[in-house]
């Protein structure tokens, strides 16, 4: 396999989560073509494999150097003008089955390593299972499909992460015409504080605050306890221990528990808050605080305690 226009080295160091590589100085391009398709030795972020038996290892480019990560004494046995590669392990394929992440099997010292070509990587990403959703191509192959599994995109908290211009926005709605696509009758709800997706959905239908065409309006029942005690009343959450603060919160979680039987499905009223999104009659919460604060309320005395007991 040395002789393979896809190798690239040998293995000089191995830790528990990345390798170390020496690449070849025999391999005559630093930018072989292979199948037509140029490739880049020794930049970061591209894929690297390492075959053992019917085992497959795969890593990515984390860093490049021309001296080796060794020690001094270690170093005086490469040659300097070498190009080394420190690779993070991400997965292995055994034989025919698919792509898994994490590492089973680890390399060892003085094992090859190949340049992964366009085929290893339909390998690694081009299969799309079942409730999956195509959100672009792969940067290193505009042939190379990148899909994403709806049911764990949507289940699970997610993040679209990059600098200002990277393409968070272009992402965003490429992701959300895949899953509009793919799953007729889908319904989606974007919050959009500084208006920038509109344009790229036409037919969604726009309700901004203020607005005289579609306007917002967002229900006081909607915000949690925190927000809205300090809407009403000014409270914060500080307050947590006065006992004006703590009735309000149960006066609060009563009303929304009386409410459960919503037109969108009941509501298991053991699992409700002061925190539950659900709605109820503001008025009605005003008459109860009026009520506990402004009614008056008998002393009852027990003389055999000496115990006093204020209702307020």
């Amino acid at each position: 396999m040395i002789n393979e226009i896809t190798y690239l080295g040998k293995i000089i160091r191995v830790d528990s989560e990345t390798v170390e590589v020496e690449v070849s100085n025999d391999i005559p391009s630093a930018a072989p073509i292979i199948n037509g398709r140029l490739y880049k030795i020794g930049q970061i972020g591209t894929f690297i494999k390492i075959p053992i038996g019917n085992i497959t290892i795969y890593g990515i480019v984390s860093s490049v150097s021309n001296t080796p990560s060794q020690t001094e004494e270690i170093q005086d046995k490469f040659n300097y003008g070498s190009l080394f590669l420190t690779v993070q392990l991400v997965g292995e394929k055994i034989g025919d089955d698919d792509f898994e992440k994490g590492i089973g099997t680890y390399p060892t010292m003085n094992d090859e390593v190949h340049l992964v070509i366009e085929m290893d990587l339909f390998d690694i990403y081009g299969k799309k299972g079942n409730g999956f959703i195509e959100i672009g191509k792969h940067s290193s192959s505009e042939n190379l499909a990148v899909y994403a599994d709806l049911h764990k995109l949507i289940l699970r908290h997610c993040a679209i992460l990059g600098s200002t211009g990277s393409g968070k926005s272009n992402t965003t709605v490429s992701i959300l015409k895949a899953i509009l696509s793919d799953y007729q009758g889908s319904r989606i709800v974007l919050v959009d504080p500084h208006g920038e997706y509109a344009s790229a959905f036409p037919d969604a239908t726009v309700f901004k605050i203020g607005d005289t065409v579609g306007p917002l309006f967002v229900p006081f029942w909607l915000m949690n306890f925190d927000e809205l005690a300090f809407f009403l009343v000014g409270a914060k959450p500080t307050d947590d221990q006065r006992t004006e603060y703590r009735l309000f919160r149960e006066l609060i979680t009563t009303l929304k528990k009386r409410n459960c039987h919503l037109a969108s499905g009941e509501v298991n009223e053991n699992f409700i808050t002061a925190d539950s999104p659900i709605p109820f009659s503001a008025r009605e919460l005003w008459g109860e605080m009026n009520w506990w604060l402004n009614a008056s309320f008998p002393l009852q005395r027990k003389t055999n305690k000496q115990l006093i007991l204020l209702h307020s």
